[in-house]
């Protein structure tokens, strides 16, 4: 346990239980009915006597020190006085053994249970029954009384962001935000619990406050202009404390087992641990709701700031990382906890009923709080825990340390410029006298180490030249007996080596007849579409535009209405292809309003679609268990991949039990490595295959393709089906990552071949959907930027993982996705996410902010999939109603 007991404070008489008030350098309680002591964090060791304060007549209901630490105020609030008392004077006048005063700001208020000072200390909030009086800090001048709430008013706090805002809480259940300077009241809240609402805190690095009540739930809302004062995240504190407490408790009892295993038959959902929780257990795990104490958030210090990244190295994902993150600091009546407010983990768990360190000769233990404030330490690595116990009139100094939320490797891994090689370098057909790198390196999406020497990433499909095949055709026609050869019933019948046809010449015709210019037309489109591609390329993608949030076109994909199970944009941004659930697969152009090709193959409903690199091929993937490579020209599937090892052989009854087909229904299929592998995942397995495409056809049987595959590695995850799979194919990289039915992902090394990392408890449902930050070719963005990326879970939000680290950075609430999947993708700059919703809505997320930015309509139906232009800040988005929607930034004219 890191948490230290560094001192224990016997105030004195305190019966009206008032909260401690913390700086960074003093804390102050009172000491008898009418005085405060004020004591020193530092000189705590050499137990010197507290500063006395007296200035009041009747007993001291409220203390609150200032913000600023330059100057150290303190404001004691009593029924007959308010007065805001200067630490620093009044410790010089004690000294000098002269009378210290502090400055009477109101008189005869009433009972104040609150008070709390402003951004810069100017005023004063105290809370009287159902009223907030707003006081100056210098003088006896009140500027206005809020009144509303139809219970005692049990907190306010004012907002750093914005000065003239003030947000209240009350017993009667909601929250109140004021604007002073209007003199209004900007917002009212509904009942937002059962409970009471006992404590609030303001972030000071985002417009954020957070809200804890007495069932042990922490509540936080945005404070941004135009954001509607939404609901960011609910944490059950209660809910976290089991979890930990049972998974203590369960290490406990395999440590006593000394390594006993007990071996179930039953299904993995069905094996019970064998552990019975009781009283007389230690780890006992309790079902006890226990209320909200403190609320505060702190601000760990010797961070990386932005200003430090070179401007070529920024983007809005690196800005998100590199951010110097809060930490959210709760208690509860037996247990301290750190929270990282962008992905809800626990950074730290402190459990008061186990015996906390000491420096000295007072060790507690089973402390029950009914009385905490919080305060950053100088260092900036550790707060001040000031805990007020309930049987007993002591006080509890901790030092906390700070857990820093790790987003993202150390400055120098991420900074180093001289690590960023040329990805031309580590290709081996591209430069096989490479020197070799170590491979110590860690994982990137780009990739930064050269193959190794028996990589899967090496293995080519090599066709068997013309040579060879007509040696074997000779060869088998030799090995033919002599008389199958003179057998007549073995010669063609119809055809024949050369037939010539009646009334020709085998000579050309001396003149040239009338002859369409049908080359000249193909000439001409040819080079308007290079042209038109051309422009694309030279054109950059817009970077600050904003995000899309104006519809600008509706199509409907098929001429009876199906659900788009797929959506995605070619690499130059031309085309869009979809998948529908009646068994096709659609593109169409995205510049003009005619219908698209038509891809007719499957016998089930197309789960995905996937562009080739250089967009000249389409990979679908469906429930009939098969995959199926496309060219532009639908006509004819060029190759279709339904065994497991090869299609080498003919499907005879030997062959089905060593090449067997897919178990499952093929969820998910796309091109890998720049188009130079096909990945897809089946069941529980995850393929890699080589291929080899030939486009010409047999004669007849114009239904059997000579195109070939071979699987290369497969891998089969500890997990009832793989429910979703990324890769990157627009740049050379290693890492894959699969999602499995057991609410786990899993990265692969596909250099090495292995599995380098596994996630359990991604979410509490299964991955549906893993997005990759692969921005596109017309824009650029730091190496590690592309370490990011997003999944999504029915009945769960939508987190953003850090590669690197493994951890969640950011999560995303808002969207509504309780029963059906909802696509997801991340824009090719990499500041915003989009993702699909069943309110009919397309959500788009700022990266930075961790909240949605607009709501996009347009559908008649869910949105079920949504994809990103790569070339033009556009969205399209799909639905169960068959149509795409396009939207595009407001400001913007293409």
């Amino acid at each position: 346990m890191s948490i230290v007991q560094k001192y224990c404070v016997a105030p004195g008489f305190n019966p009206g239980r008032v909260l401690p008030a913390v700086s960074n350098e003093y804390f102050a309680v009172p000491m008898t009915r009418t005085s405060i002591g004020v004591w020193s964090f530092d000189k705590l060791e050499l137990r010197h006597k507290p500063l006395e304060l007296h200035g009041h007549r009747k007993s001291i209901t409220a203390l609150a020190f200032g913000n600023r630490s330059a100057a150290n105020v303190l404001c004691s609030c009593a029924g007959d006085y308010v007065i805001v008392w200067d630490i620093e004077v009044s410790q010089r006048n004690f000294d000098e053994r002269k009378q210290i005063k502090g400055e009477i700001i109101g008189t005869s208020i009433g009972e104040i249970n609150y008070c709390v000072f402003n951004a810069d200390d100017t005023l004063v909030a105290v809370c009287v029954d159902v009223n907030v009086y707003i006081l100056k800090s210098n003088t006896q001048t009140v500027l206005a009384v809020l009144d509303g709430h139809l219970n005692r008013v049990t907190g306010a706090e004012f907002c750093p962001h914005y000065s003239s805002t003030i947000v209240t809480i009350s017993d009667d259940r909601t929250f109140k935000i004021w604007d002073l300077h209007s003199h209004s009241l900007v917002y009212q809240s509904c009942v937002i619990t059962s409970s009471a609402l006992v404590n609030i805190c303001m972030n000071w690095d985002e417009p954020t406050f957070s809200v804890g009540s007495a069932d042990g739930i922490v509540r936080t809302y945005d404070l941004t202009d135009g954001n509607d004062f939404r609901t960011l995240f609910q944490l059950d504190i209660n809910s976290i404390k089991r979890k930990i407490r049972g998974a203590s408790f369960k290490n406990q009892i395999a440590g006593v087992r000394n390594g006993s295993k007990t071996i179930s038959s039953r299904q993995t959902w069905k094996k019970s641990d064998g552990i019975i929780p009781t009283n007389d257990n230690p780890g006992f795990i309790d079902r006890c709701e226990e209320s909200i104490v403190g609320l505060c958030y702190a601000y760990p210090q010797g961070h990386r700031k932005d200003a430090e990244v070179p401007s070529f190295l920024r983007s809005a994902v690196t800005e998100m990382l590199n951010k110097t993150a809060a930490v959210l600091l709760v208690a509860t009546t037996s247990t301290l906890l750190q929270i990282d407010p962008k992905s809800l983990e626990t950074l730290d768990f402190v459990d008061l009923q186990m015996e906390i360190p000491s420096k000295g000769d007072f060790a507690s233990r089973g402390i029950t709080l009914d009385a905490l404030d919080f305060s950053s330490f100088n260092s900036g690595h550790s707060v001040w825990a000031v805990v007020g116990t309930l049987l007993e009139n002591r006080l509890h100094v901790l030092d906390w340390p700070l857990v820093t939320c790790a987003n993202s490797p150390s400055e120098e891994e991420t900074l180093n410029i001289e690590s960023a090689m040329d990805l031309l370098s580590l290709h081996p057909d591209l430069n096989p006298n490479r020197e070799r790198v170590s491979r110590s390196c860690e994982l990137s999406m780009v990739a930064t180490n050269p193959l190794c020497e028996n990589s899967p990433l090496s293995s080519k499909l090599t066709p068997i030249s013309k040579e060879k095949q007509r040696s074997s055709s000779v060869t088998r026609r030799n090995s033919i007996p002599a008389a199958k050869k003179s057998d007549s019933m073995n010669q063609p019948i119809t055809f024949k080596n050369k037939v010539k046809s009646s009334g020709y010449s085998t000579q050309a015709p001396k003149g040239k007849l009338f002859q369409p210019q049908t080359c000249k037309t193909k000439q001409m489109t040819l080079k308007r579409s290079q042209s038109h591609e051309a422009s694309l390329q030279l054109e950059d993608y817009p970077m600050n535009c904003g995000q899309p949030n104006e519809q600008i076109s509706t199509r409907s994909v098929c001429e009876t209405s199906a659900p788009i199970t797929s959506l995605r944009f070619s690499g130059n941004g031309q085309n869009v292809a979809s998948g529908l659930a009646n068994k096709l697969a659609i593109s169409f152009p995205l510049s003009t309003k005619k219908m698209g090709s038509t891809y007719q193959g499957h016998d089930a409903a197309v789960n995905s679609v996937y562009w080739s690199r250089d967009n000249s091929m389409l990979v679908t993937a469906s429930d009939d268990k098969t995959a199926i490579v496309w060219t532009c020209n639908p006509r004819d599937p060029i190759m279709k991949i339904s065994t497991t090892l090869d299609n080498f052989s003919d499907s005879d009854s030997a062959t089905k039990k060593t090449n067997p087909l897919f178990p499952k229904e093929v969820k998910q299929s796309q091109f890998y490595y720049m188009d130079k592998f096909i990945l897809l995942i089946s069941g529980n397995g995850f393929y890699m295959y080589k291929y080899y495409l030939d486009t010409s056809k047999h004669e007849i049987r114009r239904y059997l393709t000579k195109s070939k595959y071979k699987l290369v590695k497969s891998w089969f995850l500890d997990s009832q089906c793989l429910t979703a799979m990324a890769a990157v194919n627009s740049f050379y990289s290693h890492v894959a990552i699969c999602a499995g039915s057991n609410r786990s992902y899993e990265i692969f090394d596909m250099n090495e071949g292995r599995s380098v990392s596994l996630i359990t408890d991604a979410h509490i449902r299964p991955i549906h959907a893993i997005a990759l930050n692969e921005g596109s070719t017309y824009v650029s963005q730091p190496d590690a930027a592309y370490n990011v990326f997003a999944t999504a879970a029915v009945a769960d939000c939508i987190k953003l993982w850090d590669l690197r680290t493994n951890k969640c950075v950011q999560r995303f609430e808002g969207h509504v996705n309780k029963a059906i999947p909802c696509g997801l993708a991340i824009s090719p700059c990499g500041q915003y996410l989009a993702s699909g919703s069943e309110d009919k809505l397309t959500y788009v997320f700022d990266v930075r902010t961790g909240t949605y930015c607009d709501r996009l309509g347009g559908h008649s139906d869910v949105v079920s999939t949504v994809a990103f232009h790569p070339a033009k800040p556009l969205l399209a988005s799909g639905s169960i109603d068959g149509n795409v929607v396009l939207y595009k930034p407001e400001n913007w004219h293409s």
